[in-house]
């Protein structure tokens, strides 16, 4: 079964979407790939669109996309026997 796109958090658009992009090589077909690496306008249209409509944009990647849980630092986790 294949492994759909994982995000830390849908936080800062400039932040997520480089990241969500960079994760659909894995996923796409190749030819869907390669059509959008060709057209790289397809992409920036795509990120325009999220940046002037972001709650839009973040209610649409929170449906497909799977945010990972944070990891816990040591001053969050507990310690056992301290």
């Amino acid at each position: 079964m294949q492994k759909g796109p994982e995000l830390s958090e849908i936080g800062d658009l400039d932040g997520v979407l480089p990241e969500l992009v960079g994760q659909l090589d894995g996923i796409l077909p190749k030819w869907a790939t390669k059509f959008l690496k060709s057209n790289p306008d397809i992409v920036n249209t795509v990120v325009e669109y999220a940046k002037s409509n972001p709650d839009k944009a973040k209610e649409l990647i929170g449906k497909f996309v799977k945010i990972k849980p944070k990891a816990q630092t040591a001053s969050d986790a507990t310690l056992p026997g301290l």
